[in-house]
């Protein structure tokens, strides 16, 4: 199943799930300068070969960020691209859980924050950043760092026996 909305809810379905599955859900919104976010509501994957695993892109051979049996309800797991593919594995025997049930969010990447205005993510402004995914609002860049161009995650450091005469500073010189 391949999703593209800015949000939704997927499932491996109601009631308990089978065995010998294999399941990828890829999450690709289509928004720009945005990251996927995973909230799973429910989960219960009795059989210690059953698997809910959520790779850092759109393939099998993308980075693992994590893999799930049990019941026990994780943190939200984020993606660091714009694509999170979501796959569930059961094996061939063993007890049945009723699986799981998650919802996913397309939030702004580091460097941008979300304009309730134009519903959109935006750049935070030279001379700040924001560092992390789904980040309210810019940060100022400290005394001796500056942000030379918009949609920084970071602010570098002034070279050596130089600073900055105010926070929020874009400009090396």
């Amino acid at each position: 199943t391949s999703m593209s909305a800015s949000s939704g809810t997927f499932s491996d379905g109601s009631g308990k799930y089978r065995n010998s599955l294999d399941c990828q859900f890829l999450i690709v919104p289509s928004s720009s300068h945005t990251v996927v976010r995973v909230v799973l509501t429910e989960l219960e994957l009795l059989d210690d070969g059953d698997r809910l695993e959520f790779y850092d892109g759109s393939s099998l051979s993308s980075p693992l960020l994590a893999s799930y049996t049990g019941s026990m309800l994780p943190a939200s797991i984020t993606s660091a691209g714009q694509a999170m593919l979501v796959r569930l594995r059961t094996d061939a025997a063993g007890e049945q859980g009723t699986g799981f049930e998650a919802t996913y969010q397309a939030v702004c990447e580091a460097g941008y924050t979300w304009d309730s205005i134009s519903s959109n993510c935006r750049p935070c402004p030279a001379g700040s950043y924001s560092a992390f995914p789904a980040a309210e609002s810019c940060l100022l860049c400290p005394l001796d760092f500056y942000a030379a161009a918009e949609g920084a995650s970071g602010c570098t450091k002034c070279p050596a026996f130089a600073t900055t005469s105010t926070t929020g500073s874009f400009l090396l010189q």
